[in-house]
């Protein structure tokens, strides 16, 4: 589980740093001030060692923006090119200078070991021989050098180890080795979508066990008289299908409102990621308000028992308010914290409430998001 979290360099974070994270941790803030961009540092850091290459999941998180340029990616043969695009879009400010080349993200998962994930921009001048009119001239040519760095720093009495698997690459971003680490699964929802053949894949491995009740449980949320879930693997893609009480028929899921598809995704989502983090921006979205509490109920209960860190964003006092009555029924009031991002002296920071926090701000009207 990730105890803190510092961002140099990301987006709209310059140098940013946060502690005291817990098992549910709801964030919140004003418009652009960056709460995807959180979700996103952690995306980066815990995701990268998965991938196939470093480039991945940078494009990956361009996509989710709407600001990838495809025909970059695409018909441009030039790796350069390519690089320079994404890191120039993923950089605070746009701008890279000599104080803010690199982009650095880093996280304790515990007492003795914290993760770092950076991506260096540097120019190594190297010579290069030209030959003009059989006179040789030795010039100085730029030569851009991106390096991604990702270790696992380990201390033991007060000594630090660095298990560096850094591998510098000239003009292209390079294949990377995760075989230093042990990968933390991590899912990131930002939409309603719904990976069909993920959820087949999944469903032959809950199907007709107690995890089956969970995803049963959860969208009794909405349906109260829901009896049974079922995957037809006839169509293509696979169809989920619903059971209700004193219908003659099943209902597809899909046909159902924005709100049981979000309560699904959410109880699916948390199956899939069992020992790892789940990422939800704008969790609130397609919820009806009185749903909001026992949608939090099942997060810390399933995050409980399944050991998952979650991290979602809310503009939404209602929200807010669902969270604060549901940690009203739990004994360890320290599983969620509310953490408030926002400005001082131009300078981002974070603004932590606990349980009781929450509680007082709730009851009061006092303004938190």
């Amino acid at each position: 589980m990730l105890k803190d979290l510092r961002i140099k360099n990301y987006r709209g974070f310059e140098d940013f740093y946060i502690d005291g994270l817990a098992r549910v941790n709801l964030i919140v803030g004003d418009n652009n001030i960056g709460k995807t961009s959180f979700l996103e540092a952690i995306y980066l850091l815990v995701k990268q060692p998965l991938s196939p290459n470093e480039k991945s999941v940078l494009l990956e998180i361009l996509e989710r923006r709407g600001e990838l340029i495809k025909e970059i990616v695409v018909k441009t043969s030039s790796e350069k090119v390519i690089t320079d695009y994404i890191y120039e879009n993923l950089h605070f400010g746009y701008q890279i200078t000599e104080q803010n080349q690199e982009i650095k993200i880093s996280s304790k998962i515990d007492i003795k070991n914290l993760i770092v994930f950076s991506i260096k921009y540097q120019t190594e001048f190297e010579k290069i021989n030209i030959s003009f009119m059989e006179e040789a001239k030795a010039e100085k040519m730029p030569n851009v050098i991106y390096r991604i760095n990702y270790q696992l720093v380990k201390k033991e009495n007060n000594k630090r180890e660095y298990k560096n698997n850094l591998k510098e690459i000239k003009g292209q971003l390079n294949t990377f080795n995760a075989s230093l680490f042990s990968p933390i699964s991590i899912i990131f929802i930002d939409d309603e979508k719904i990976d069909t053949q993920n959820i087949r894949n999944l469903w032959d491995q809950i199907n007709l066990t107690p995890k089956e009740d969970i995803v049963l449980d959860s969208l009794k949320i909405i349906i109260p008289n829901l009896q049974k879930i079922a995957l037809t693997v006839s169509h293509t893609p696979p169809q989920v299908r619903l059971r209700i009480k004193d219908s003659d028929s099943p209902i597809p899921l899909s046909s159902m409102g924005s709100g049981m598809k979000k309560i699904f995704q959410l109880a699916m989502s948390c199956l899939t990621v069992e020992n790892g983090i789940l990422l939800v921006d704008e969790i609130e979205t397609g919820l009806h308000y009185e749903a909001q509490t026992d949608m939090w109920r099942l997060l810390i209960e399933t995050a409980k028992e399944l050991n998952i860190q979650i991290f979602a964003t809310t503009h939404s006092w209602d929200c807010i308010c669902a969270l604060q009555e549901a940690l009203e029924g739990i004994e360890d009031k320290s599983v969620a914290k509310l953490f408030r991002l926002d400005k001082k002296y131009g300078k981002l920071r974070s603004v932590e409430y606990t349980a009781e926090d929450i509680d007082i701000a709730v009851r009061q009207s006092i303004e938190v998001r």
